[in-house]
């Protein structure tokens, strides 16, 4: 079923309804995106910006990815583990035990970056240097004991290239909405939960609304709301 899209006459609002909804379109929003399809959802992605900024600043950046225990650390020489890089982050990091989350979200990333990240990007297309870098230039103290800074062929500029035609050519690509220049402004809640999202277009400011059962702000608006999700297990492939 193609995305829902109705105009609110008296309201002057453009309304959306979709599975889901992905605020954002940089490299977060994207891979969120590409997740939720494989799950066989309908995805509407909002971002603010032109459709030839697709992928965010990632398209500015140098194209560094933190990855533990790739090839191309044991091609350099380097015997890197989950076990060391965790201590390498909470000794920089300087978190004590009481930082439970930040810790967790540390232990989950080292044991997870070489299939999760890196094996997930080279099933995408992406490319890596094969000579891994020094986060801090070489300066071995506590919290920098192996280079764990794996450039992206192309840098940041081709980490996002790749990942847009990688979403744009799913197998599900028929159930993706791209809607850009649209800025959300804010979160819509109903049952104790995120229902969806509702913004203005940059364009002449109209106003929009869209609502779906599983919401992702991947961008900084994230950062002022509790998001739930009653579809969180989409991304595993599955619908609750």
């Amino acid at each position: 079923m193609p995305l829902i899209v109705h105009r609110c006459r008296t309201l002057g609002r453009v309304n959306y309804r979709s599975d889901a909804i992905v605020v954002g379109g940089g490299i977060a929003g994207i891979c969120a995106a590409l997740e939720l399809l494989e799950g066989g959802m309908r995805v509407l992605l909002l971002d603010r910006d032109e459709e030839t900024a697709f992928g965010g600043l990632a398209r500015e950046a140098f194209g560094g990815i933190f990855v533990v225990g790739s090839p191309e650390q044991r091609r350099a020489g380097f015997r890197d583990t989950p076990e060391a890089a965790l201590a390498d982050w909470v000794s920089f990091g300087e978190l004590p035990e009481s930082e439970h989350w930040p810790r967790a979200w540390a232990s989950a990333y080292v044991h997870r970056s070489l299939a999760d990240v890196r094996g997930w990007l080279k099933e995408r297309g992406v490319g890596f240097f094969p000579i891994p870098h020094w986060v801090e230039r070489g300066e071995r103290r506590r919290g920098n004991s192996a280079p764990r800074f794996h450039l992206v062929w192309g840098t940041g500029q081709e980490l996002a290239s790749v990942l847009a035609r990688a979403l744009r050519t799913h197998r599900n690509a028929q159930g993706l909405t791209l809607k850009f220049g649209h800025r959300v402004e804010e979160l819509v809640t109903g049952a104790g939960a995120v229902r969806g999202c509702r913004g203005r277009l940059e364009a002449g400011g109209e106003e929009f609304e869209a609502e779906a059962d599983c919401v992702i702000a991947a961008e900084p608006l994230a950062c002022r709301y509790e998001v739930r999700s009653a579809a969180a297990s989409a991304i595993q492939g599955g619908r609750s």
